[in-house]
């Protein structure tokens, strides 16, 4: 039932969203259309509408030549500041942060990237892409900024995430199988010291056992001697937060099993994550 076409964008965010028109305050991708001496004029490809924005809007510093400084058919973000009526909508690019712009472009490309896969989607079960959004994606927005981002998780934590967010069981594997076929998982690596003290006359041999007893439990930890008391302690991971978890994890680890040792308490053994 699904067609080749792509999936107009416009007319995805309306269904997904229940969205027809940007609000004041919201971030939009616009296109240049035309440029005049006043402003600029912008096709909002989320909304299918064009955004005019006055010239005392188009940066912090003074403009005064508008084609000096844009291009038409150029891509944008733009911070809408008042509408009406839903069809008069000004829009602004000198009230948008750096951060938000570069949150923006990321958020479009996940919001692309979702469409795409739900053609692909609605193709693998003989269904019209309508029906993915409003049934599947529908309960993936609930806990998910995109689509995108929900199926992403399933791959890191498994395809019970899928479920757990309302997507119908009957189309759990369908959605996994996309997913897992067309978004790549990149994992992370970073670097974190390790310093491990102790007093007792053995205590490179305790520290080298605990560190190799920690590890085994350890998979995604790679730990490298530095110099003394410093260990070089490599995590991977998807997440930056899932990461930080780890190695704390794993230091309590290697403290707990240098503190069962014989009289540990006596000869100071310490155990901290480097600043």
């Amino acid at each position: 039932m699904s067609t080749e076409a792509e999936i107009p964008i416009h007319e995805f965010v309306k269904i997904l969203y229940g969205r027809d028109a940007p609000r004041p305050g919201e971030l939009v991708i616009g296109v240049i259309t035309d440029i005049q001496d006043h402003g600029l004029y912008l096709y909002l490809l989320e909304y299918d509408k064009t955004a005019y924005v006055p010239l005392r809007e188009l940066g912090r510093g003074v403009v005064r030549t508008t084609r000096q400084h844009y291009k038409i058919n150029q891509t944008v973000v733009a911070k809408v500041f008042r509408t009406r009526r839903k069809i008069y909508i000004d829009a602004s690019l000198k009230r948008v942060a750096p951060k938000e712009v570069q949150a923006k472009l990321s958020y479009w490309r996940k919001l692309n990237r979702s469409a795409h896969l739900a053609k692909l989607i609605a193709e693998k079960i003989n269904r019209d892409w309508r029906f993915i959004v409003e049934n599947i994606y529908s309960p993936l927005i609930e806990c998910y900024e995109t689509p995108f981002d929900g199926m992403e998780d399933s791959l890191i934590r498994g395809k019970h995430v899928l479920e757990e967010c309302g997507v119908p069981k009957e189309y759990v594997d369908a959605v996994y199988e996309v997913a897992k076929e067309n978004i790549l998982v990149r994992k992370q690596r970073m670097k974190f010291t390790l310093e491990i003290t102790t007093l007792a006359p053995d205590g490179i041999i305790r520290i080298k056992n605990a560190l190799l007893k920690a590890i085994k439990g350890f998979q995604d930890i790679t730990v490298k001697y530095e110099s003394g008391p410093r260990y070089t302690v490599w995590v991977e991971g998807f997440e930056k937060s899932d990461i930080r978890n780890r190695i704390m994890e794993f230091t309590e680890k290697v403290e707990e099993i240098l503190m069962s040792m014989p009289d540990a308490k006596k000869y100071r053994t310490i155990v901290r994550l480097a600043q």
